[in-house]
């Protein structure tokens, strides 16, 4: 056997296993969260204490980050925002009652065929 070479039994190889782990959920414990949890609209604006359409509105400048069709905010840089400038003083604007806007179709005159229907009709 080499002066280089350790062998363990399986004992000191759990041993060694557990302290393994626990110096790394301490190394772990004591580390800063490097990657703050991103927010949806919904939860920053539950934090911030306005409603969502707010969030939507002041997206830009509360540091908004496109993740496939969404957007996330990091908490931090939200709040930096917002300190730092107030948010459009129309969405601000909590305590007025909600319209939900309802769009109304207009009638349209085009009927969309596909070949099925051109062939029926052309029969009659």
């Amino acid at each position: 056997m080499s002066a280089s070479t350790i062998r363990l039994d399986d004992d000191q190889l759990d041993e060694l296993a557990v302290r393994t782990a626990r110096h790394l959920a301490a190394l772990l414990a004591d580390a800063p969260n490097q990657r703050p949890a991103l927010l949806t609209a919904a939860e920053l604006a539950t934090e911030l204490g306005v409603d969502v359409k707010t969030v939507y509105r002041n997206a830009d400048s509360l540091g908004a980050i496109h993740v496939g069709g969404a957007r996330r905010f990091d908490p931090a840089v939200a709040r930096a925002a917002r300190s730092a400038q107030p948010l459009d003083s129309q969405a601000q604007r909590d305590d007025q009652p909600h319209r939900i806007a309802t769009r109304r179709s207009k009638p349209t005159r085009e009927l969309l065929l596909n070949r099925a229907d051109v062939r029926r009709l052309q029969a009659t």
